[in-house]
């Protein structure tokens, strides 16, 4: 089934107008992502460590910053947005005795509850919503009127809200502008992964250390003949990752002559 999509008339801020998202991290992401909703007229503060590098950063840019605890403790949406390696420490700490009923569990990245490293109380609701981009281009192509597209996903759905309230904060984020797509906390880390850990990371270096991937290339192409690229980028193209990161590229790039 291909993914679902919503686009910016089809989504409202409304289910968490009345709520408060508190931001845990300020990073690039958590900077970004902090920013826009605020200036969404979301009611945003920000969770940090009293004696972090961000704190008078995060207060230059007008937010409300708080101790990780007290943040937690008043907020709707807890949204957290620190590295994956420091997220289950932080979670336990400072996060887990706050998650009280009806609230939400928020990530843009889904290892650490994919993985377990995370285990949210069932009286939660968890959800995402990952930007398909750098923190400085989700910021800057907001305040250009245009957005990043995100993907969105729900893990649990306590409060039958856990879909109103994701795709509201994407609308903050400007998300919705061209676009968000619906995924899962599986999918999203594998992809994500896969793209940074076996592409980026362990494809480009396998290209060109012992010759093993030009000896496949010769082999392929002496058994097949001229054809055969033709005929892998064919299986390539049909792949479900590709259809998804097609459709993604049209929404981050809508007027390119290759769409």
């Amino acid at each position: 089934m291909p993914a679902k999509r919503w686009l910016d008339p089809e989504v409202k801020i409304d289910p968490i107008r009345d709520q408060t998202v508190a931001v845990i991290g300020y990073g690039i992401q958590g900077r970004a992502q902090a920013s826009n909703m605020k200036d969404s007229g979301i009611d945003v503060i920000i969770g940090l460590r009293k004696d972090g590098k961000t704190w008078r950063l995060a207060q230059q840019d007008g937010h409300k910053v708080m101790g990780l605890s007290e943040a937690a403790a008043g907020a709707d949406i807890v949204h957290i947005l620190i590295p994956d390696m420091e997220q289950a420490d932080t979670y336990v700490k400072y996060i887990a005795p706050c998650m009280t009923a009806g609230k939400a569990l928020s990530f843009s990245h889904g290892a650490a509850i994919h993985w377990k490293w995370i285990v949210a109380p069932k009286i939660v609701d968890v959800i995402m919503v990952a930007p398909k981009g750098p923190g400085q281009l989700v910021r800057e192509l907001y305040q250009q009127g245009f957005g990043t597209p995100s993907l969105v996903a729900v893990y649990q759905d306590h409060s039958k809200m856990a879909w109103d309230r994701v795709l509201a904060m994407a609308k903050g984020i400007g998300s919705t502008r061209p676009g968000v797509l619906q995924t899962s906390f599986e999918e999203e880390v594998e992809t994500d992964w896969f793209g940074e850990q076996v592409d980026l990371c362990g494809g480009a270096h396998s290209l060109v250390t012992n010759g093993q991937f030009a000896e496949e290339w010769v082999s392929i192409y002496k058994k097949e003949g001229k054809n055969s690229f033709a005929r892998y980028m064919k299986d390539l193209e049909n792949h479900e990752v590709e259809k998804v990161g097609k459709e993604m590229r049209k929404m981050m790039w809508p007027n390119s002559p290759e769409n």
